[in-house]
């Protein structure tokens, strides 16, 4: 979590950009009857009835201090699909910097061996060394920056029926078009709050981790207590543009763990 964090917290230029990443997916799903459209008094009205016509997986790339994204969609999310939206955002979208800093969830395909398994290796070697990867922590995939604007994409664009691969791509790319011409950005005060509350929240897990350590406790015991704290659902971007609401849970939380260790006489 903290090397995530020391990321964000970072000066980022054109020379070392940081780059957030992300992944999700989307059903094509066609209308069997023509929706109903709107009229007065009336919302828009749609049959329950409809076609499956696959899924495609989408790839989000976005640059939360410049506001620039790219958003794609591919028949699947294998290494090498990996590999060359990698090698795109290398050798396209950012060819003049000298390394790029990725934000990216610990999936088993976000790896430098996925280069190697595209391209040969004097071709993997290139990219990997113009590539800086940072993985999200178990659990922690709620720390990648991506997941806004994902989040964005899918209220702005894809809370609806698309039939075919080739609509989806080119409602994507519209909207992409929209949003980088507002150079819609997480600002660097948002960043830093998210900063400055997390901090908060391992200063909170270190004081458990602590009384613990203190206690003599069993590894397997611990361990539970601070996976409990560490991957407690109500901890996500939500709660945390509302800091008020997100310090009132982790309050709660924290009352909670040791309660439970004093229960156990651990404390």
């Amino acid at each position: 979590m903290e090397d995530v964090l020391d990321v964000y917290a970072q000066t980022h230029t054109a020379d070392e950009p940081l780059i957030c990443m992300d992944e999700a997916s989307k059903q094509l799903l066609r209308d069997l009857e023509a929706p109903l459209p709107l009229s007065p008094g009336q919302p828009k009205r749609e049959d329950y009835h409809y076609e499956r016509h696959g899924t495609q997986a989408l790839f989000m790339f976005f640059d939360p201090i410049r506001g620039w994204r790219r958003i794609e969609a591919c028949d699947s999310r294998t290494r090498v699909d990996w590999a060359e939206q990698i090698r795109k955002l290398l050798d396209e979208d950012y060819p003049l910097a000298r390394k790029v800093k990725l934000v990216c969830d610990n999936l088993n395909t976000h790896s430098i061996a996925s280069l190697y398994e595209a391209f040969p290796a004097a071709e993997a070697h290139r990219l990997a060394r113009r590539l800086e990867i940072h993985h999200t922590p178990r659990n922690g995939s709620w720390l990648n920056v991506a997941e806004i604007e994902l989040s964005v994409l899918s209220r702005q664009c894809l809370n609806r029926r698309i039939g075919s691969a080739e609509e989806l791509k080119q409602e994507l790319a519209a909207w992409q078009e929209q949003r980088n011409a507002n150079r819609a950005a997480v600002l660097r005060r948002a960043l830093m709050q998210k900063i400055l509350v997390l901090h908060h929240l391992l200063d909170v897990i270190g004081d458990v981790r602590a009384k613990i350590a203190a206690a003599q406790c069993e590894f397997a015991d611990s361990h539970f207590y601070i996976a409990n704290i560490e991957k407690h659902h109500c901890l996500n971007v939500v709660d945390i543009v509302n800091p008020g609401a997100f310090q009132l849970q982790l309050h709660h939380l924290h009352e909670l763990a040791v309660k439970t260790l004093n229960e156990r006489n651990y404390l």
